[in-house]
C-alpha cells in the first residue's frame, strides 16, 4: 500500500510538471508566431527589464500632458499661481502610483494572440506586429488604461465640479492613447535591435528531453511497482494455502 501511495503522488508530481513544461512551450510558440522570431519566456522577461523604466518615463511625460490638460480646463484665467500649481501636484500624486501598472497593462495586452478574424496584407518586419492588430489593441488598451486614470483623477474634488464623469473619461482616455502608442513603440524599436529574446535557446530545446526522461523513470518505476505488488501477490497465496494445508 504505501509503495502504491508513493506512486500516485509521483504521478501527480509528474503530471502536475508536464501542465507546467507544455504551457511555457505554448506560450513560448505564440510569443514566436506573434513577432515572427524565436521567443522564449526567460528571454522576453529580459528585454522587457531592459525597457521597463523607459517607457515608465513615456508614461510620465504623458501624465503630465494629461495634467495641463485637466489644469486648463477646470480653473480659469484668474486663478492664482498657487492654486495651479497645487493641482498639478495633487494631480501628478494621484496618477503616479498607476505608472507601473500602466505599463504592465499595456504591455499585456500588446503581447496577447491577435483576433484571428482580423486580416492584414501589410508586410510584417521579424519583431513587429502587424498594423491591424495594433490598431485594436491600442484602442483596447486606451480604454482600460483611461478608465484607471480617470478613477485617479476623480479622486481631486475640483475636478468632480468641473467634469462630468464621462466628461473626464473621455480626456484620459484620448491622453491614454497617447500612453499607449509611446509604449508600444518603445517595444517595437528596441525589439529590433535586441537580441536575447530567445535566450536560453537550449534550455527550450531540453524541456521535451526532460519531460521524456521523467516519463521514462516513472514507467520503469510503475513496472517495478507493478512486479512487486504481483509477487506480493503470488507469496500471499502460497501463504494462505499452505496455513489451509496445516489446518
Amino acid at each position: 500500500m504505501v509503495e502504491l501511495a508513493w506512486s500516485s503522488a509521483m504521478r501527480l508530481g509528474v503530471d502536475q510538471l508536464e501542465r507546467e513544461i507544455r504551457e511555457e512551450i505554448n506560450k513560448e510558440k505564440r510569443l514566436s508566431a506573434l513577432l515572427k522570431r524565436k521567443v522564449t519566456l526567460e528571454g522576453l522577461q529580459m528585454f522587457l527589464s531592459v525597457i521597463r523604466s523607459k517607457a515608465e518615463q513615456d508614461v510620465r511625460v504623458c501624465l503630465l500632458q494629461l495634467s495641463n490638460q485637466l489644469l486648463l480646463s477646470s480653473v480659469s484665467s484668474d486663478t492664482g499661481t498657487r492654486f495651479k500649481l497645487a493641482l498639478i501636484t495633487k494631480l501628478q500624486r494621484a496618477t503616479e502610483p498607476l505608472v507601473p501598472q500602466v505599463v504592465q497593462t499595456a504591455l499585456s495586452l500588446l503581447l496577447k494572440d491577435p483576433d484571428p478574424r482580423v486580416e492584414d496584407s501589410t508586410t510584417q518586419n521579424q519583431g513587429e506586429i502587424r498594423d491591424s492588430d495594433l490598431r485594436l489593441k491600442t484602442e483596447a488598451s486606451s480604454a482600460v488604461i483611461g478608465r484607471q486614470l480617470a478613477d485617479a483623477a476623480a479622486s481631486c474634488f475640483c475636478l468632480k465640479t468641473s467634469f462630468s464623469k464621462a466628461g473626464l473619461l473621455r480626456v484620459c482616455t484620448a491622453v491614454s492613447r497617447d500612453i499607449v502608442r509611446a509604449v508600444f513603440k518603445r517595444f517595437t524599436e528596441r525589439s529590433r535591435s535586441f537580441h536575447l529574446l530567445d535566450f536560453d535557446q537550449s534550455f527550450f530545446t531540453a524541456r521535451e528531453s526532460v519531460l521524456a526522461i521523467v516519463h521514462d523513470m516513472m514507467d520503469d518505476r510503475l513496472q517495478r511497482d507493478a512486479l512487486s505488488w504481483e509477487m506480493h501477490q503470488v507469496c500471499t497465496q502460497k501463504e494462505l494455502k499452505v496455513k489451509k494445508k496445516n489446518l
